[in-house]
């Protein structure tokens, strides 16, 4: 049974609420001895020592202010916090205190750690005035070169008693602030907070946190009184409970022990592996492991034992079994639900696991409720003893040690009938580190703690039951019992649980085991009076510069700090930036590679005798991948840091990390406002710099003195010249101009431009301007001006021409009896006089009066001014503009101006809006791309035209093609440049210079957006163009497009350049357009690169070399080509790089062909093609179908009398993935990936050799490993480099595999290749297609799915039994555009994209179905 002691007051405890109550804005009034604290803390560094509740915050505030009053506006104040949580409270406090000030929250709930640029801190920095956070942050920062010691003016540490050992607040201190100290720098002012200063009895304590501070403990003396009256005590009561009566452990907890104790090691899936694999470092983990198990499996379960155990000791039978019972079953269900339970295991692992658990529920009794109440802990009844007195009112806090207790007591309290009126939550600490693994036996849920403690503060929950975590700072005003649980294991602990209990009158209650005779209250009460007394005394600065600088001294035998960013490295944080450089630099990451560093350490005896060698993955470049520890060490954990160190430095000094000291993993951020690098945004560029406003610029300069250069201008219809005219403009269109215009769908004429060389005499400029008046007014009288300063004149071919002769009209009776040819004569009714006609003929008809009159036919002249695009079909059987209109001849007149002329005049504004594009595309070719000799100025046009445009053409096609031709130059570039580089960094930086906003800022830079064509052409709002008029007058002058517009140009522009010149011009197009890169020479970069390839014999890789059809002049590549990551003692590097070549080849191969098909394909239609030829599982496809057959013979025994020997021909058929080196997991893995092709394969064949359709479904369907892929590109790689840039090899090993066949009979037969789900989103339209799929384990263990098609909510398909969920949807997606098309009874339906949009740049595209 439990005792109570008699309660013991104190004159130190729980207040009222002072802290709480500043979070709401107030202009609050120091107290005296708050103000007594304030003081003292503006003279020198103080550690403030005051009871929780007594307003130390008030104190920080004022002390912050005058901070902030007297420092300049770069300087920081940084308040840091040991927990989020209490991060949170205390950057809501000063937010609502210091309204003046910008205050930011950096947690690592900000993810902050991937803030790896500089740019970013100062952009988040930018006008803070103070930071509030975790101090591991502000370490970090401090530590990569973000933020300097020396910008922080004051440093408050809350909860100061933390700042001992390696703690991220005496990190702060010991790495940053005395070395700046020492060096005589500017260094923050100091102020720490804290309930109780020292952990321990110890009486040195106190004096190590002041000196780790730099700071003194003081408490208020002067004004102690008033102090007193503001901080009220609870009642601090002991319950004494029995421990250890239990005689007997329940079957679970048996259960456990007995599977830890007999655990066969020699069964586990790791073991198994790695006896599997063989190679050196397996060895080695089976050597460690059989000193001492430490499988993942065996952890799991011993630490499921070890909790239920515990649980069992405090909580009592049922409790133990109701946890380990829900362990269990939460893993087993996640196993068979496909959950994240233990994601970091594999499949082997966990279903090993299962097997054992599953064996343990069956053999004990399983229990759902841990409330039977006679096996229930004494100590548990002495909680509800408790508890069942309080009323509905009390808001208290449990205290307990464990994570596991947690959830177990609070199941306890949940089902009790006599605690029915309680409700309770839970807290336990929740760990930053991302790579933390998962455990069965932790059933915490930290998105329910979270709410539970906001229901907590609010009153929802009236309980909670928390860790440790609970103690520090959180705010609970309400609180009035807390609960010691577990006794406290420290002083601070003590004093910070008795802070909880905020209200007057509250109870504070400490269990204290039977067993335990020296457990009392008292014994916390004398300590913390003799902390008390100790910080009251006046107490002096410890004498620190000695310490400092021996400190100084040590800190510099062992760090490593880049003088440019003053980022720092020491033997305390190299290991973990080791281990961090190596988990983010490598893509190859994963199931059969393990990164990590290979850690090999030895004692040599004697002192000092711990040296250590660490070894790098593979990714690594052979220079800097060893390194060992640079002198012997007392400890092996020493040794093994310093080596670390030693690797991390030479690391840097590779430019394998940047000077913060950082990898480059994440070193390329987006700018400010965008998520991510290639996020596109609208943006304000400059109008489309017109011709015709460029000439009347032009002719102001040079006050209308503007040379007119003779063009011929005829129009033809087929060979027949309609009409020829001269064509003045000022400046020269070089290589003349040629197009269609569309009269109707029957009639198209052709418009050839052509320079003459003669240019207008200034006596004939006059009569020019008014043959183009007349020419004009014929059909736009209406739109013109009074001016005739036109930027374009006309002018006729017959010189006596007199343009009066040409204006009026006569009576069309004067025809009378007259056919004429098309076209030549123009005729206006009064009967619609708006309107004007061809005439045809003249006819005779029968009036009302039956006389016989005179009537006209004539044919209606077009009303359209946009003759650019042909006629689309719309079912009418007459061509337009061919109907025979009948009129009246009294109401008819003929103009003089010939009916060809007007026919001109309609053309006009069609002809010069594609002359005005052609002059834009002949300035930029003249300008910016000078240096190219550009040949064909069509492409140019065409790369500057928006698909917005409308123009018939734009610059998609060759934006496709420039993209990948970018993307070649680009790997190269960063190849050659960085000959030491891993895969990820090259990716990153290809990434970087090809992303959306490297693009548009080198548009930018070149002003490209003054030639791009965003605007469709529209004949209804055209005017004349006048020399005379202000340029963009009354128009505004910029206009709103999307970023990736410009980027898209900057593409097009490079693959129209390699239209127009080859490969040559295509790269100096892009050192052209992107000058800011420093791109080198065009052969450099392999030039570079294979002077690092080592020089050797391989004369055994003939075989090989025969396979790939190329031999090697320098046999290193091909072996690089070959070894995978995987590859025990590989002394050379891994395929990563020459995958990554080969990638950037790959396309340069295939996207040229298919953008010089003959069939002109859209991009979306080449990006179908592209995607089904270079996608992963199609590459490993054509790997593992790729063989060559080889002889061999066996001699078999004579047979015969004579004895002879018989030699018996066999064929060995060898394969590309044969060849590949790698470790014996991968080796498993490829040998049954090949089994597997095998079966599979003859399907993939002949739907690949005669299908109509790209067999998507199949294709996915292939479980292979990514290595398959990876082979072909890294051979390609090899090949290229050893050909010194050739593609022709590469092409030729490519038509080996087989893939140039396939592409060329799905080019020439018009083979479907949209993928399944494409395909039926563009047969259902704006229908919602929905996908529903479902995964069932078998009884082998095997997952297959299952995937149901909804249309409308309607089932269209469904198909099961697949290996994998993208394989279930791509078959049930093809199965469903089926189903569609017999619907829509077109069962041989092509599938088109139609692309619409309205606004510059305009992107949205929808699909149809064309039969």
């Amino acid at each position: 049974m439990a005792t109570v002691d008699t309660p013991q007051d104190t004159d130190m405890g729980a207040s009222n609420d002072v802290d709480s109550e500043i979070v709401e804005v107030e202009n609050f009034v120091l107290r005296s001895y708050q103000q007594e604290m304030l003081e003292q803390s503006l003279l020198r560094n103080v550690i403030i020592a005051m009871d929780t509740g007594s307003g130390k915050t008030h104190v920080a505030i004022s002390r912050i202010q005058a901070q902030l009053e007297q420092s300049g506006p770069d300087k920081l104040v940084w308040f840091t916090t040991p927990s989020v949580a209490l991060s949170t409270q205390q950057y809501e406090v000063l937010s609502a205190n210091l309204p003046a000030y910008l205050i930011k929250m950096l947690t690592g709930d900000n993810c902050v750690d991937a803030w790896t640029d500089q740019s970013i801190w100062d952009a988040v920095l930018t006008n803070v005035r103070v930071v509030v956070g975790t101090p591991q942050v502000l370490t970090d920062a401090l530590t990569h070169g973000f933020v300097t010691i020396s910008r922080i003016a004051l440093l408050v540490f809350d909860e100061a008693h933390r700042c001992t050992g390696n703690s991220p607040m005496n990190t702060i201190m010991r790495d940053f602030y005395y070395p700046a100290k020492a060096r005589k720098e500017s260094i923050p002012n100091i102020l720490g907070l804290s309930a109780s200063p020292i952990m321990s009895a110890k009486s040195s304590t106190l004096e190590d946190v002041e000196r780790n501070l730099d700071a003194v403990a003081i408490t208020p003396k002067i004004h102690r009184s008033e102090l007193e009256k503001h901080v009220h005590p609870p009642s601090i009561t002991s319950v004494i409970y029995s421990e250890g009566t239990a005689t007997t452990s329940p079957r679970i907890v048996r259960a456990l022990e007995s599977a830890v104790a007999t655990y066969d090691i020699s069964k586990d899936p790791y073991i198994l592996d790695l006896l599997t694999i063989g190679d050196d470092k397996a060895q080695r983990d089976l050597h460690g492991t059989s000193k001492k198990p430490t499988t993942y499996c065996f952890k799991q379960l011993k630490a499921l034992s070890t909790r239920t155990t515990a649980i069992f000791d405090q909580l009592g039978e049922s409790a133990a079994e109701w946890y380990a019972t829900r362990c269990i079953r939460r893993f087993t269900e996640g196993c068979n639900a496909q959950s994240l339970v233990l994601p970091d295991v594999t499949e082997k692992e966990r279903a090993h696991l299962a097997d054992i658990l599953d064996t343990l529920l069956t053999e004990s009794n399983q229990v759902d409720s841990p409330v039977e109440s006679p096996a229930i802990s004494d100590k548990v009844h002495s909680l509800v003893n408790i508890l069942s007195q309080q009323s509905a009112s009390t808001r208290a806090i449990v205290f307990v040690e464990q994570r596991a207790v947690v959830a177990a007591l609070a199941g306890v309290l949940r089902q009790l009938d006599s605690v029915q009126y309680l409700s309770a939550g839970t807290y336990v600490g929740a760990s930053q580190f991302s790579g933390r693994k998962t455990s069965i036996s932790d059933l915490v849920d930290l998105k329910q703690q979270k709410q539970d403690l906001i229901d907590f503060r609010d009153g929802s929950k009236n309980v909670m039951i928390a860790t440790t975590v609970l103690e520090e700072g959180i705010d609970v005003s309400a609180c009035n019992l807390v609960i010691c649980f577990d006794a406290p294991k420290n002083l601070v602990s003590y004093v910070q649980r008795r802070g909880r209990a905020r209200q007057r009158d509250s109870k504070y209650i400490v269990f204290i085991s039977n067993l335990d005779p020296a457990g009392t209250t008292a014994n916390w009460q004398r300590l913390e009076a003799e902390m008390r007394e100790a910080y009251m005394k006046d107490r002096q600065l410890p004498e620190l510069s000695e310490v400092a600088s021996e400190a100084e001294e040590e800190l510099s035998t062992r760090s490593y700090c880049v003088e440019s960013t003053r980022a720092r490295l020491t033997l305390q944080n190299a290991k973990a930036h080791l281990y961090h450089f190596c988990a983010v630099s490598s893509n190859h990451a994963g199931r059969y590679v393990d990164v990590r560093p290979v850690l090999e350490t030895r004692n040599n005896g004697g002192a000092n005798a711990w040296t250590a060698r660490i070894t790098l993955p593979s990714f690594v470049h052979p220079r800097v991948r060893t390194a060992m520890s640079s002198k012997g060490y007392a400890s092996e954990g020493t040794a093994v840091k310093d080596a670390a160190f030693e690797a991390y430095t030479a690391l840097h000094k590779e430019g394998l990390v940047n000077d913060n000291l950082l990898p480059f993993a994440n070193e390329y951020v987006p700018e400010v406002g965008q998520a991510h690098m290639d996020q596109p945004s609208l943006m304000q560029i400059a109008l489309r710099e017109s011709a015709w406003a460029t000439f009347s610029e032009v002719s102001r300069q040079c006050d209308d003195n503007v040379q007119w250069h003779k063009h011929s201008l005829p129009v033809r219809d087929g060979e027949k010249e309609v009409i020829a005219v001269r064509l003045y403009l000022p400046a020269v269109l070089l290589h003349g101009l040629e197009f269609e215009l569309y009269w109707n769908r029957e009639i198209t004429y052709t418009v050839d431009i052509h320079p003459v060389g003669d240019v207008l005499a200034i006596s004939h400029i006059e009569t020019a301007r008014q043959y183009t008046h007349a020419i004009l007014s014929s059909v736009h009288e209406a739109r013109m001006s009074a001016s005739s300063d036109f930027s374009y004149l006309l002018s006729p071919l017959d010189e006596t021409c007199n343009p009066s002769d040409l204006c009026g009209r006569y009576p069309a009776s004067r025809l009378t009896g007259a056919s004429a040819t098309a076209h030549r004569y123009i005729l206006r009714t009064s009967e619609e006089p708006r309107r004007s006609f061809f005439y045809v003929c003249t006819s005779d008809f029968s009036n009302d009066a039956g006389e016989n009159e005179t009537c006209i036919n004539a044919k209606p002249f077009p009303r359209r001014k946009n003759f650019l695009h042909p006629i689309n079909p719309t079912g009418n059987e007459v061509a337009a503009y061919t109907s025979i209109h009948k009129f009246a001849l009294g109401d008819c007149t003929i103009d003089r101006l010939p009916g060809e002329c007007a026919v001109l005049a309609a053309f006009v504004p069609s002809i010069m809006h594609r002359l005005d594009l052609a002059l834009t595309a002949q300035c930029l070719q003249e300008g910016v791309l000078q240096p190219l000799q550009w040949e064909d100025r069509d492409l140019l046009v065409e790369a500057i035209s928006a698909p917005a445009a409308n123009e018939g053409f734009d610059y998609n096609r060759l934006e496709f093609l420039g993209d990948a031709i970018l993307k070649f130059y680009t790997v190269r570039q960063v190849m050659g440049e960085h000959l030491n580089w891993p895969e990820r960094y090259l990716t990153l930086e290809e990434h970087r210079l090809v992303s959306n906003a490297t693009l548009c800022k080198a548009a930018e830079r070149l002003h490209l957006d003054r030639f791009i064509n965003t605007k469709g052409f529209n004949g209804a709002k055209w005017r004349p163009d006048y020399l005379d008029t202000t340029v963009h007058d009354g128009e505004a002058v910029t206009r709103e497009v999307s970023s990736k517009l410009l980027a898209d140009v900057v593409e097009a522009l490079i693959g129209a350049a390699f239209v127009d010149g080859g490969q040559d011009m295509a790269f100096e197009c892009l050192r052209t357009l992107l000058p800011a890169e420093h791109w080198c020479p065009h052969g450099d970069p392999i030039s570079r690169m294979l002077t690092e390839v080592p020089t050797m014999e391989c004369a055994g890789m003939a075989t090989l070399e025969k396979l790939v059809g190329h031999e090697f002049k320098r046999p290193a590549l091909l072996l690089e080509a070959i070894t995978h990551a995987s590859f025990p003692n590989n002394t050379g590097l891994s395929y990563e790089r020459l995958e990554f070549l080969g990638d950037a080849v790959l396309d340069m191969i295939i996207v040229p062909k298919l953008f010089a098909h003959s069939r002109k394909m859209p991009e979306w239609k080449m990006h179908r093609y592209h995607d089904a030829l270079v996608n992963g599982k199609f590459l490993s496809y054509c790997c593992m179908a790729y063989d060559l057959e080889e002889q061999s013979y066996d001699a078999a025994p004579a047979t015969t009398a004579n004895g002879h020997i018989n030699l018996v021909e066999s064929v060995r058929t060898i394969h590309l993935y044969d060849f590949l080196r790698c470790g014996a997991q991968v080796s498993q893995c490829r040998r049954k990936a090949a089994e597997l092709f095998q079966q599979a394969r003859a399907v993939l064949d002949d739907a690949l050799r005669t299908s109509d359709e790209y067999p998507w479904p199949e294709i996915v369907a292939l479980e292979v490993p990514k290595f398959f892929s990876d082979m072909v590109e890294s051979v390609l790689g090899a090949i290229y480099l050893d050909c010194e840039g050739s593609l022709d090899a590469c092409e030729t090993f490519l038509e080996n595999l087989g893939l140039m066949k396939i592409m060329q009979r799905m080019l020439d037969e018009h083979v479907e290749a949209a993928y399944p789900k494409e395909q039926l989103g563009i047969l259902a339209d704006k229908k919602a297609i929905k996908y529903e799929t479902s995964a069932v384990k078998s009884d082998d263990g095997k997952m297959t799915f299952t995937c149901t098609v909804l249309v409308d909510d309607v089932l269209v398909a469904s198909v099961a039994g697949r290996g994998s969920k993208d394989e279930a949807e791509a078959r049930a997606a093809r199965e469903a555009a089926r189903v569609l098309l017999e619907r829509n009874g077109n069962t041989k339906g092509k599938l088109k994209k139609r692309r619409l949009g309205s606004g510059a740049g305009a992107e949205c595209v929808t699909l149809v179905c064309e039969r």
